[in-house]
């Protein structure tokens, strides 16, 4: 059997820090929608458990955005 996906392996497939992903999953800081996205999809390409979480977040985002555009 394998090993289940960490966050290490995300950051590595989206060539981004562990503190991105970290970020991402926790909403604790701004990130760009383009580094979310390609944290999303290193995500869900390894099976990362927590990918839905992910794509949650990414939603929110950007129905912030579009209701907060001047």
């Amino acid at each position: 059997m394998g090993h289940r996906p960490t966050v290490q392996d995300v950051a590595a497939r989206a060539k981004v820090s562990v503190a991105t992903v970290d970020r991402v999953l926790n909403g604790r800081a701004k990130v760009r929608e383009e580094t979310a996205r390609k944290v999303y999809e290193a995500a869900r390409e390894i099976g990362y458990h927590a990918a839905g979480l992910i794509h949650q977040r990414m939603q929110r985002f950007r129905h912030y955005r579009h209701d907060h555009q001047p």
